[in-house]
Parts: structure tokens; C-alpha cells; sequence
């Protein structure tokens, strides 16, 4: 129900502190907000009149119209409570009668009505005497006859109902006492939302001069949400040991073996995806031509046949060449850097020379493309961090693994692992001696780091070594030169005893006389020793700053996602090293083999001279020398010369042959280089493409690393209480009836058995994964949506800029936004299980403040529970000899509004008292007695007023 209060006054100055009273204490907390409504405000001369309103609430007293106020918000109720706070003095309360009815007709006509009794808002018009004790010169005139009720508020105060009433007199006593009485009928009691004359009808045996009697009283705990508190109790244990969470899980086991787990998790992940490194193609080792049997034959037909060629055109070659020489040296001369041909240069030279110089600039823009190709990376799949994701969260929460391996059960509850075991902390960062922070998983920072310690360790301890060394020999210097000019001294002093005929000294020789002035010498030793001793204290601090890295490498070395960085991190060095190599390979000098193909032509034209040589020889041997071929005739001659030949013929052929074969070996040999720069650049380009890649991975790996581990890690961190304590010491103006307790200690003493069900509340199986989608929908409804086409938007974005989806979702876990929405949850679903009654939190200490506090501690329950006591009468004194004579003094009615947990507190039967729900720590207790005349109570003096029925209502209560 929403409801709204209009309490209106006239100007007098009680009035004015009764409303200061209200809002000191909406102010601290204790009541909710009103509209106040004086006399003065409200201008008649107009129609309709026109009503101004001040707010009375937590914030600063803010004025307007009445009519603008009750239009911003929707309302199943409006009390109209026209209050008439009579001290000692008396007020004169006709006026303000007169200007209750006026506002009342404008509520009625502006409020807007239902039809057929359903719907509209309802109008309760409630007219309130609070007068002081000993007050007895009221009228009829301070009535309103029709309304839903006229109350008179018990002159009375107690600070139990067990215990003797105050009087109230004029002062603080009476302003508190009117305040009170004043928040219960308008229901400004936070959790209460029905006022203590709610419950009050006009009917037809109503007279025009019947009042009703109401007295309340209220207990007030004055703390932090217990709830909230609780909720940043647990957050508290788990942020100082996240690990904590798993002991007090029913649905699960802390893991036995952690690092088994993780590591069979990490194979798991890696195995197949994207983040396997990928070694570049090695390709053929070798290059092989393969050639058939009849067209191998054929070639080596053709290229026998076209040697016999070459050796005759090498013959006229050799011929040419050395007629070229001869005239060259003869008409220009040796040496002038110009020679003489007898015919140019063939086209088919020409020809192959251009072709080799664009074949060489073709092979540099091959290199330039080469290049542009290994720069291209393909974008990682927004899969990759999703199943990254699931992969973390699952190992804390028990969901299931995406890959093929499941952590096995212990008897039946699945192994869980610590935040720590899967993600390193976020905040657990490493800050260096230059002030250089690294971030959580930042794997490259922590190798440079450390390769640059060790070398700057090995620099110190080379020059440590060298200084001590140094030290050391001048040292020694220094004490020799002493020792030679100490014995110089003894020498020349015994000189001189001699001389004079006196006794010779035999004393030790004094190297370090007291006097000497500290020599050049010393000076060096000193400035050495110095130098040795600065270079110990540079060693010992890279040692302690080598020493605290490993400590903080050792605190997350274990985790999945470090390993993970690791072994992405080893992997981009690997291809690193891939890729320099090839360059090298490739950058290689890699000469031709033409130096064998050389030997073998010259040994094939040798092989041909020689053998042209020895043919030519015998034939002439056997045709021109005398007596050489006496015994053969013509014809043997012929077939002596024609021998010779064939036999010259099948040699050069076999010679042409043994170069047919070098020539295919170079060939091959030639094929094999280009095969093996074809697959050198290959590898390059493998290995730069696998090295950005995973170099891509393992930045954004660091990034996401810290989302993860706030998810894990710092989705419990409480949010600074920003409420202050109640300084009930300081609202001098409670009256006894308002009993205000305070816990005895500042902390919620949460107990195991409390402890260890909220957090089963707050961790069911896949709690992680349910609080991050909860925090990204909490991160769409506030700030963008996050989602694109089933994927996060961060998965797909490679952008990183400051703008970027994945910066954005970034900063939102980063700067502790998603951890206060999940504290905010946490304590939404504490409330939920308190409500249910799963969850069931312990009494808590309370000592009563103020000056009717005994200093006794009491838990909450019994504290709220008191407005459970007995029936008491109200006081004698307000009640006249006639009201006495009737029983008038004892209530009729007796309501109880009590938070949900006392309410359980039994009521015995009979004893009158109605018990309702209330929500917060307010309990209220009202007494009400039954309609009686005026003439009944003291405060009317007495005066006797004829019973008539009662009038026409100036204003229905339900519109209908």
C-alpha cells in the first residue's frame, strides 16, 4: 500500500516544535516523510483554495504546492490528520476546525475517485486533540462531526506499560509526547504502514460528541541493516580468504589435489584451440624431380649428341678467344680495360641478363610481400573467451566443464577449487622499484623483469668481484710501502745511534705510525672500500627485489590462467625464434654450386682435346709414318683410322655422359635451394603469423584476467557504509513512550552455524557463473548493451580502445561496479531467505538509550517483544467521576505491529491483543479505548453534551 500523511496545525508555537520535533527526527532516520500543513498556509479567499505544503522528511524541508506534491505519486490512501496540540496554556482550536474542513474539500475533489467501489484513492480525515496533562477547557467546537474519527490522545507517558506514566507538561515532555502520538496515527513508523486510527469507522450510532482514546508506544532498533550487515559480514570473511567459501558449501569438496585438477583443466582447454600453438609447415626436406625411363633416356640422347656439338664449337671458341686476346694486346694494349671482339654478344646472353635482373628485383617485392602477408593475424573467436570463462568459473562453482574432462566426484559432491587456483587476485599487483606496477597476470612484464634483474645481479657480481679484487691489492700496496718506509725509518734511526756511540733499536717495525698524514695510497683504499660497499647494497637490494617477485610469482604460479599466459608466452618466444631463424636462413649467403659443373666441363674438354689429339695422332701415324703400317694394307689402314675414330667416339661418349650427370646433379642441387627458400619464407610467415597471434591472445588474456578474477575474487567487497550512528543522546525531545535501543556492539556477532548457511544461500551450484550474467544484465540495464548476436560484445571487440565494448565492460568489473550491484544482490537474496525462513539470523544485544534506559542488555526479540505486555489501563486523571463510573479507563482494543521474526512470539488467548506484520525494527503498540462522550474526559471540563446523532460526513471516506 502507498500512503501519504497530511498533518495540519495551526501557528502557535507548540505546534511550530512538535514539527521540529518530526523533522529532527526524519532527519536521523527514526520516521518517515509528511506533508505539513499550518493555518497559514492555507488561503480561503480563493476558490478552490490554495494549499501550500512543506516536506517533512530525510532530506531538507522542501515547500510547494499541496496539490503537487500528492500528483507525483500514485496513492491507495491519504490521512488528513488535523492535529490540535493544546498545552497548559490552551489554544484556540475553533479556527482550526474550520481550516481542516477546507483542506478536506480539497482533497475530496481532487483526489481521484473509484468506480464501483474499486479503484481511486482513499481519503481518511482523522481529527487529533494531544493535549498536556491537567488541560480541561476544551469544547465541542474541537470536534468535527462525520469524520472517521475524533481522537484524544491519552495525557500519559510510560516507558513500558509495566511502569508508571509521566506527566506531560509543557516543555520537551509534551512536544515528544505530541510528536509520537502524531507519527503513529500517521503512519510514519518505518515499516508500519497502517496508522494506530486506521482502524477506527464512523458508523450510525456515532453521536457528535464521541471521542475515542488512543495511546501508543514504540520501540525502535536503531542499527545497519541486519541484513546488510550479515551480507557484509560474509563478504568480509570471504575477501580475506576466498578459499573460505568452499568449507561451508553442502553441495561440494574443496579439491584433494588442486594442482592435478588444474593442470588435467589447462590440457583440456588448450587441447584443439586457440590457444595451441601452432608449429610453421617444415615442408619437404628434400626436393625430388621424378622423371620416366624413356623420357630420361631421350635427354640424355639429346644432350650427348649436342656435346659433340659444344666440343667443336669449344674448339673454335678457344680459337676465337685467343685471336681476340692477340689483337686486343697488340692494337689497344693489356690492361686499358677495353677488349677487342670479332662478334658481339649473342641475344640469347643478352636475353638471360635482363631475365636474372628482374628475376632479382622480382625476388626483393616477393621479400616486401612476404612481409605484408606475415602482418595479416585473423581476429582470436569470441568463443575463445567465453569457453576461457566457463572453463574459470566452472572449476569454482561446480557447473559443468565445457571440454571433454569433468572433475571427478568424492562421494558423490563434486571437487571445487579456491578463486586462487584458477585466477590470481586483481589487486595482487607487483609494484617494482621504479615504481612500475604489473598487473595481476601480466606474465611478459614479470620475464622482462626478472631477465633484467638477473643480468643487472650479474653486472653487480662481475663488479663486486673485480672492486674486492681492487680492494684487496691496494691494500696490500698500501702495506708494503708502509712496511719499506717503517724499516727506512729503524734503518736511519740506527744510522745515527751509531754515529753518536749510542745503543742500536731492536724494536718491531711500526707500519702505521699515529702522526703520518693519510697518504695517496690510503685515499684509494678508502674510495675502494666505499665502492665495495655500495655495490653490496645494490646487490642486496636487486637480491630482495629478485627475492619478492619470486614470492609473488609463487602466489599465482598455480592458477590456470598464469599457466595459461605462461604457455602462451613460451609459445610466442618459440615462434619469435622460428621466424629469426628463418630470416637468417633466409638472409644466408647461399652460393651457387657452379664450382663442380665447372671442373667437369673442363675435365669433358680435356677429355675431348686429348682424345681429339690421340685419333688425329694414329691416323697420321698410320698414313705418314714410314714403316709405321708396312705390314697392313689399304684396307686395314682405313679400318685402323675408322677404328680409331669409333673407339675416340664411344670414349667422348662416356666422357659427354659423366658430365650429363653433373649437370642433373646441379640442376637437382639448384631445385633444392629454391624448394628450401620457398619453405624458409613459408616458415617465416607461419612463425610471425603465430607469434602476433598469440602475442593478440596473451595481451587480451592479461585483461580479461583481471574480469575474471574480480568475478571471483572481488564480487564480495562491501561498499562503505556511508549512515552514521543515531546520536539518540542528542533528541532531547523523545518522550518515554518512544523507547529507542542501539546494539551493545558495533558488530554483528555472526556465529559458524549462521555463517556457514548464508553462505550456502549466497553459493548454490554455479553461483559464479549466475552473478556474472547477473552483473552483465545489471551492466545493460545502466549503461549499453553487452550482448551482439548471441556473443558479448567484448568477445568480439579487438579494438581496446577507451570507448571499445571490451574497455568499457572492462572498467565496469575494474572500478568496483559490478562488485557493489552483487553486495546489493547478496543482501536482496539474504532478505529473501530471511523471508522464507531458510535463513534465520541470531538475536543480537541491545541496550536501551536515552534517560529511561536501565543499562540492561536484552537481545532485539525480547526488546520489540515488550509491546506484547499486558492490557493496562489508561491513567485515572484524564477520565472524569462519570467516565470512571463507566470503566471508560480500560482499552477495548489493543493492536500490536511487530516485525515478522517477534511476531512469532506467542499471545495468549484473551487477552485482546491483535498482532500484524511489520517490516524493519519498529514495533508499535497501540491501546485504543472504546467511543465514549466528551463529557467523560477531564479535559472537556466536564461540560455536558446532548447525544444527537451524528451528522452527515462532509466528505465520504471511500469515493466511490
Amino acid at each position: 500500500m502507498v500512503d501519504v500523511s497530511v498533518i495540519l496545525t495551526d501557528n502557535s508555537p507548540a505546534a511550530a516544535q512538535v514539527r521540529d520535533a518530526v523533522a529532527s527526527w526524519a532527519a536521523a532516520g527514526l520516521v518517515g516523510e509528511c506533508l505539513w500543513v499550518t493555518a497559514a498556509q492555507v488561503d480561503g479567499t480563493v476558490r478552490p483554495a490554495a494549499v501550500e505544503a512543506t516536506l517533512v522528511g530525510p532530506g531538507e524541508p522542501e515547500s510547494g504546492d499541496l496539490l503537487g506534491f500528492l500528483a507525483v505519486r500514485r496513492l491507495d490512501v491519504v490521512r488528513l490528520v488535523v492535529a490540535h496540540v493544546v498545552p497548559r496554556d490552551g489554544v484556540d482550536v475553533g479556527d482550526l476546525v474550520a481550516t481542516g474542513r477546507l483542506v478536506g474539500d480539497v482533497l475530496h475533489n481532487a483526489l481521484p475517485r473509484g468506480v464501483g467501489g474499486e479503484g481511486g484513492t482513499r481519503l481518511r480525515l482523522l481529527n487529533v486533540i494531544v493535549p498536556a496533562s491537567g488541560v480541561s477547557d476544551l469544547t465541542r467546537d474541537a470536534l468535527v462531526p462525520g469524520w472517521d474519527a475524533n481522537v484524544v490522545v491519552a495525557a500519559e507517558d510510560r516507558p513500558d506499560l509495566e511502569r508508571s506514566s509521566v506527566q506531560v507538561r509543557d516543555g520537551d515532555v509534551f512536544v515528544g509526547h505530541a510528536a509520537s502520538a502524531l507519527a503513529s496515527i500517521a503512519a510514519l513508523w518505518p515499516g508500519i504502514d497502517e496508522g494506530s486510527a486506521d482502524t477506527l469507522e464512523l458508523d450510525s450510532t456515532t453521536h457528535a460528541g464521541d471521542v475515542v482514546v488512543v495511546r501508543a508506544m514504540v520501540r525502535s532498533v536503531v542499527r545497519d541493516d541486519a541484513t546488510a550487515e550479515l551480507a557484509d559480514g560474509i563478504c568480509t570473511v570471504l575477501l580475506e580468504d576466498p578459499a573460505a567459501r568452499n568449507q561451508h558449501l553442502d553441495w561440494a569438496r574443496p579439491a584433494q589435489t588442486p594442482d592435478v585438477v588444474v593442470q588435467l583443466a589447462l590440457a583440456d582447454l588448450v587441447d584443439g584451440s586457440e590457444w595451441m600453438v601452432h608449429e610453421p609447415s617444415a615442408g619437404s626436406s628434400r626436393f625430388v624431380l621424378v622423371r620416366k625411363f624413356w623420357a630420361a633416356l631421350k635427354a640424355a640422347t639429346l644432350f650427348n649428341l649436342r656435346l659433340f656439338g659444344l666440343g667443336a664449337a669449344t674448339l673454335v671458341g678457344m680459337g676465337t678467344r685467343w685471336a681476340e686476346r692477340t689483337a686486343t694486346n697488340a692494337i689497344i694494349g693489356e690492361g686499358a680495360g677495353q677488349v677487342i671482339q670479332f662478334r658481339p654478344t649473342s641475344t640469347e646472353a643478352l636475353i638471360q641478363q635482363a631475365q636474372d635482373m628482374l628475376e632479382a628485383a622480382n625476388q626483393h617485392e616477393r621479400n616486401l610481400g612476404i612481409r605484408a602477408e606475415a602482418s595479416a593475424v585473423r581476429a582470436p573467436s569470441p568463443t575463445t573467451w567465453s569457453t576461457l570463462r566457463r572453463y574459470c568459473f566452472a572449476l569454482v562453482d561446480g557447473s559443468p566443464l565445457p571440454g571433454a574432462y569433468q572433475v571427478p566426484d568424492i562421494a558423490g559432491k563434486p571437487q571445487v577449487l579456491a578463486p586462487g587456483d584458477v585466477v590470481p587476485d586483481p589487486l595482487d599487483t607487483f609494484r617494482t622499484r621504479d615504481d612500475h606496477v604489473m598487473r595481476s597476470c601480466d606474465v611478459i612484464a614479470e620475464r622482462v623483469h626478472r631477465a633484467e634483474l638477473d643480468e643487472e645481479l650479474a653486472e653487480l657480481e662481475s663488479e663486486l668481484a673485480e672492486a674486492q679484487a681492487e680492494e684487496a691489492a691496494a691494500r696490500a700496496d698500501a702495506k708494503a710501502r708502509k712496511s719499506k718506509t717503517a724499516k727506512a725509518a729503524k734503518a736511519a734511526k740506527n744510522a745515527k745511534a751509531a754515529e753518536a756511540g749510542t745503543e742500536t733499536v731492536d724494536d718491531p717495525v711500526d707500519e702505521t705510525p699515529a702522526d703520518e698524514a693519510p697518504s695517496e695510497i690510503d685515499r684509494k683504499v678508502a674510495a675502494l672500500a666505499a665502492q665495495v660497499a655500495a655495490i653490496e647494497l645494490r646487490v642486496v637490494d636487486t637480491t630482495a627485489e629478485l627475492q619478492r617477485l619470486d614470492e609473488w610469482v609463487e602466489r599465482r604460479e598455480q592458477s590456470l590462467v598464469w599457466r595459461l599466459g605462461v604457455s602462451v608466452r613460451e609459445g610466442t618466444e618459440a615462434m619469435r625464434g622460428a621466424a629469426d631463424a628463418s630470416r637468417k636462413s633466409a638472409m644466408a649467403d647461399s652460393r651457387l654450386p657452379a664450382d663442380g659443373l665447372k671442373r667437369a666441363l673442363r675435365r669433358l674438354v680435356v677429355t675431348w682435346v686429348v682424345l681429339g689429339a690421340v685419333v688425329l695422332g694414329w691416323s697420321l701415324a698410320l698414313v705418314y709414318v714410314p714403316g709405321f703400317a708396312q705390314p697392313f694394307g689399304i684396307s686395314e689402314l682405313w679400318t685402323g683410322i675408322v677404328g680409331a675414330v669409333l673407339v675416340g667416339l664411344v670414349v667422348g661418349i662416356f666422357a659427354n655422359h659423366v658430365y650429363y650427370q653433373t649437370v642433373l646433379n646441379f640442376e637437382e642441387r639448384v631445385n633444392e635451394m629454391v624448394h628450401r627458400r620457398r619453405v624458409t619464407a613459408d616458415r617465416y610467415v607461419d612463425a610471425v603469423r603465430e607469434s602476433s597471434r598469440l602475442g593478440m591472445l596473451l595481451g587480451r588474456l592479461e585483461e580479461w584476467a583481471e574480469i575474471i578474477g574480480w568475478a571471483l575474487h572481488r564480487t564480495c567487497t562491501p561498499a562503505p557504509s556511508s549512515r552514521e550512528t543515531l546520536a539518540v543522546d542528542r533528541l532531547g525531545n523523545l518522550p518515554a513512550t518512544v523507547a529507542i535501543a542501539t546494539p551493545a556492539s558495533d558488530e554483528l556477532d555472526v556465529s559458524p552455524v549462521v555463517l556457514s548457511r548464508a553462505v550456502q544461500v549466497l553459493s548454490p551450484r554455479g553461483w559464479a557463473t549466475d552473478a556474472f550474467d547477473r552483473a552483465i544484465d545489471h551492466y545493460e540495464a545502466h549503461r549499453r548493451p553487452a550482448r551482439d548476436g548471441g556473443h558479448l560484445a567484448a568477445d568480439l571487440d579487438t579494438l581496446g580502445h577507451s570507448a571499445s565494448p571490451f574497455r568499457l565492460l572492462h572498467d565496469y568489473f575494474v572500478e568496483g561496479a559490478a562488485a557493489r550491484y552483487c553486495v546489493e544482490d547478496a543482501r536482496l537474496r539474504l532478505d529473501r531467505a530471511l523471508d522464507d525462513g531458510e535463513l534465520e539470523l541470531p538475536p543480537r544485544a541491545m541496550t536501551r538509550r536515552g534517560r529511561f534506559g536501565d543499562g540492561r542488555e536484552s537481545s532485539d526479540e525480547e526488546f520489540l517483544a515488550a509491546a506484547l505486555g499486558p492490557v493496562t489501563p489508561f491513567v485515572l486523571d484524564i477520565w472524569t467521576p462519570t467516565g470512571q463510573t463507566k470503566e471508560r479507563q480500560r482499552p477495548t482494543l489493543s493492536i500490536a505491529w511487530l516485525p515478522q521474526d517477534v511476531g512469532r512470539v506467542h499471545v495468549p488467548d484473551g487477552s485482546g491483543l491483535q498482532v500484524r506484520s511489520a517490516t524493519g525494527d519498529v514495533a508499535v503498540r497501540v491501546d485504543i479505548g472504546d467511543r465514549c462522550d466528551i463529557t467523560d474526559i477531564v479535559h472537556f471540563g466536564g461540560q455536558h453534551v446532548v447525544p444527537v446523532r451524528a451528522e452527515t460526513r462532509a466528505v465520504e471516506g471511500v469515493f466511490d
